[in-house]
């Protein structure tokens, strides 16, 4: 029980609306979709009085409840697969708590009471199973979860199709204890909002990021512009990116090929000149980092040279993390297992050490990107990783020994299938236009264009790709947006190729400013992915080029400016 306490603690003006948030069932506040810092053992408590009812449903730990005529006051996240997130429906005629994951959204505790002045609850999770109190009182024990592990959810007032709260509600936090008996134990809190009637009056959803916090843009990096003895044998003597994008020709009328840079500019990435010069010119036009491509074997690197000459440098002033692009190397440069140029193989502890310890001077490096002092790893395919959860267990936990949080880890969703979440990355990032087209959500965008042999190829029509990106809400939690400049790997495939037509630097400049807005009002988030800063033959690159000179980064710079999140 909580009386004691209780009484001691919230002399809150209960009868009074003032203080307090009007949720008119048609918005809500998102903070954070959810904290996997803390899971399974958490308390929300808040004041509230609705002001309609709800549909009281069974209690359960499987299945998917009928969510009509639900009012959340928070909406439980989406856990994927294995884990799922908490969230409280509340009505004049009783209150639900709900977990939420893949074709799972049971109801883990149902209570019927009438809730019609303002009342104080609390929902204490203890080893994945709730608790109810009102008004300091204990009520009722509900269903302990089956999923692995539940997380904390921060969309305050429900989601549309799902149901949003209506009535008042204010003094909302979320702890980060399940305390036995008194409040004395709840010692750390994870977030407080006190709730105005001056807040949201609108019906737009609200992204509760700092205001002084701008939207940082990341540029996926590749460094394939150098030889490489590897390369010179598989594909012949000074073979670069370059060798590809030079002899790419057009396949249909008004085809853009092939991709000349800016001035003929074919750069060498072993030059430190040419790489500082790529920094100034990222850094002038908004760009805040570069995601550099990582290519790790089982103990042998490749391409490595401009990432450790920056480290051996410390230049250029310019920040910067790493993407694992897992995949083997093959002949047909998408990951195929056929024609085995170089093999994966992730190997044991002492192999997954041995690749920690060249992490370690990398995310050492005041330059690296971290997010809560862990450095963020983005790893390309992790669902063919044997063992991948062991794997990033032991990183993390060896992350914390040289002095860091742990480490920040993203999935990359991409063009190819997922077979599960896996438990410890803490976000997902959109690689796109591939996100949208493994979800089969592009499939209006097919064109037919006539080639020079009368022959007809298949493009993609980059408006309805960029349309479909516009519309879609995060399927998982705490993922990370997502922008492509152009998409055309010709030089790369050939008639096989993959050519998206229409794009322009003013679209551009058009979605990526959309893109920005959705990566605060929907995402929640800091950062936002481009794809790419120079995947030349795969035509999707930023740096200048021939036909359209600087137009592309002005864009940039000008959706920055637009949305507010350009940095002076």
């Amino acid at each position: 029980m909580f009386d004691s306490s209780y009484s001691k603690r919230n002399d809150l003006h209960s009868n009074e609306e003032d203080n307090a948030a009007f949720f008119n069932g048609r918005r809500n506040l998102l903070v954070k979709q959810m904290w996997f810092t803390t899971k399974n053992s958490f308390t929300y408590e808040f004041w509230a009085r609705p002001a309609d009812t709800i549909q009281i449903v069974k209690q359960s730990i499987t299945g998917v409840t009928d969510l009509q005529g639900q009012k959340f006051i928070i909406f439980p996240g989406h856990g994927g697969e294995q884990n799922a997130g908490i969230g409280i429906s509340l009505g004049t005629n009783g209150i639900i708590v709900f977990e939420h994951g893949s074709n799972h959204f049971p109801a883990i505790l149902v209570y019927k009471m009438s809730i019609k002045t303002w009342t104080h609850i609390m929902i204490v999770l203890k080893n994945k199973t709730p608790y109810l109190y009102i008004n300091g009182i204990f009520i009722k024990k509900g269903k302990t979860s089956i999923k692995a592990e539940l997380y904390p959810s921060g969309i305050i007032g429900g989601m549309d199709k799902y149901g949003y709260y209506k009535g008042y509600l204010k003094d909302l936090s979320l702890w980060k204890d399940s305390p036995e008996n008194n409040y004395e134990n709840m010692r750390e809190i994870i977030f407080r909002w006190k709730g105005s009637n001056d807040e949201n009056k609108d019906n737009t959803q609200v992204v509760k990021l700092d205001k002084q916090t701008k939207v940082k843009l990341i540029a996926f990096y590749l460094p394939q512009f150098h030889e490489i003895p590897e390369n010179n044998m598989w594909w012949g003597k000074g073979f670069t990116e370059w060798t590809n994008t030079k002899k790419a020709e057009p396949l249909f009328h008004e085809h853009y090929q092939p991709r000349i840079p800016f001035e003929q500019n074919y750069y060498d990435l072993t030059d430190s000149s040419v790489r500082n010069w790529q920094a100034e010119l990222a850094k002038s036009f908004g760009i805040y980092g570069f995601c550099y491509y990582h290519y790790w074997f089982k103990g042998k690197l490749l391409l490595e040279t401009p990432l450790q000459e920056v480290l051996k440098l410390s230049e250029p002033d310019f920040p910067f993390c790493l993407s694992w692009a897992n995949e083997p190397w093959t002949r047909k440069w998408d990951g195929s297992e056929n024609e085995v140029l170089m093999p994966q193989d992730y190997g044991d502890e002492n192999d997954w050490q041995e690749h920690f310890e060249y992490l370690k001077q990398v995310f050492s490096d005041d330059r690296y990107i971290k997010v809560d002092g862990k450095p963020i790893f983005l790893i390309y395919r992790p669902q063919i990783i044997p063992d991948c959860d062991k794997m990033l267990d032991y990183w993390d936990d060896l992350a914390k020994k040289s002095g860091w949080n742990g480490m920040y880890f993203i999935e990359t969703l991409n063009g190819f299938p997922k077979k599960k979440l896996f438990k410890n990355f803490q976000a997902a990032v959109e690689f796109e236009p591939h996100y949208t087209m493994a979800l089969g959500e592009a499939d209006n965008a097919w064109r037919v264009m006539e080639s020079f042999e009368h022959k007809s190829k298949h493009v993609l029509d980059y408006d309805e790709v960029w349309s479909n990106i516009l519309d879609r809400n995060p399927i998982l939690p705490n993922t990370i947006p997502g922008a492509f400049v152009d998409w055309d790997n010709t030089a790369r495939l050939g008639q096989n190729s993959t050519v998206y037509e229409g794009a322009s630097p003013e679209k551009w400049k058009d979605y990526l400013s959309k893109q920005l807005i959705r990566a605060r009002e929907v995402h929640n988030s800091e950062f936002l992915f481009i794809n790419a800063w120079n995947e030349w033959a795969e035509g999707a690159y930023l740096e200048p080029d021939m036909k359209y000179g600087f137009n592309y980064l002005e864009a940039v710079k000008d959706a920055l400016i637009q949305t507010k999140n350009y940095k002076l």
